[in-house]
């Protein structure tokens, strides 16, 4: 197969790129250019494969005018339409970027919102607490806390996917884990210091049991039973 690369949101050949025009139907069609010879690609078509007109209408399901208005310049196919006709001749659409790499489209397997919509692609998707319940839950920031968040993190490349999510919340527990341990080690290690009693060795203190909503928090919620985030005027669980 013969290729035709494009830049994103372009078509045409290695040497005439044009504009797609807004996606309006569930067809693009392809917006008649000067910087795309759509009647000449059409005919180069015909020529590479040997077709007539009537020939080339019948292997893309269209009428033989259909061809002919296309020849003539008189109308474009869409942009699939476009592509099967370039396939008949062993040519293909393709998308590159500025590079001339292939760009990768957006995950399918990221999270939706509670109707099974999408969040917005030109949003970032980010897990918060509930403002009432701290249950995690994902949000879209707007563009002001968007660019602010990119502006401190850099732009994702995509949405993150569910299992992207979990990983990062088992990454923070495991920093809390270790954060409250070391903690409960030093508080131990001070006070057999001040009372005189011997070093309470390699204890780490007691395991950690926070429900994740306690990891968006600057300290336990009050239902949690570990509590072992400090709170305001000293330690939870000391």
């Amino acid at each position: 197969m013969r290729e035709l690369s494009v830049p994103p949101g372009t078509l045409g050949n290695m040497t005439h790129p044009v504009v797609i025009p807004p996606l309006a139907t569930s067809h693009v069609a392809l917006e008649a250019s000067p910087s795309l010879d759509v009647p000449g690609l059409i005919r180069r078509v015909r020529r590479d494969a040997d077709l007539s007109q009537r020939e080339l209408a019948a292997a893309v399901s269209v009428d033989q005018s259909t061809v002919a208005r296309w020849e003539r310049g008189h109308s474009v196919p869409d942009v699939l339409l476009f592509a099967r006709v370039l396939a008949v001749a062993d040519l293909v659409l393709s998308v590159v970027d500025a590079a001339g790499q292939p760009p990768t489209p957006m995950t399918d397997a990221a999270p939706v919102d509670g109707q099974f919509r999408r969040f917005p692609a030109h949003l970032d998707l980010v897990e918060e607490p509930h403002p009432l319940t701290y249950e995690p839950r994902f949000t879209s920031p707007r563009r002001p806390r968007r660019d602010a968040r990119r502006a401190r993190l850099g732009r994702p490349a995509d949405h993150p996917t569910l299992e992207d999510f979990l990983a990062e919340r088992r990454r923070r527990r495991e920093v809390r884990v270790t954060q409250a341990r070391e903690r409960a080690l030093d508080r131990a290690h001070a006070r057999a210091h001040r009372e005189g009693w011997s070093s309470p060795g390699d204890w780490g203190g007691p395991p950690c049991s926070c429900p994740v909503a306690c990891e968006e928090q600057p300290s336990c919620l009050p239902s949690c039973a570990c509590s072992c985030e400090p709170t305001v005027g000293g330690w939870a669980g000391g």
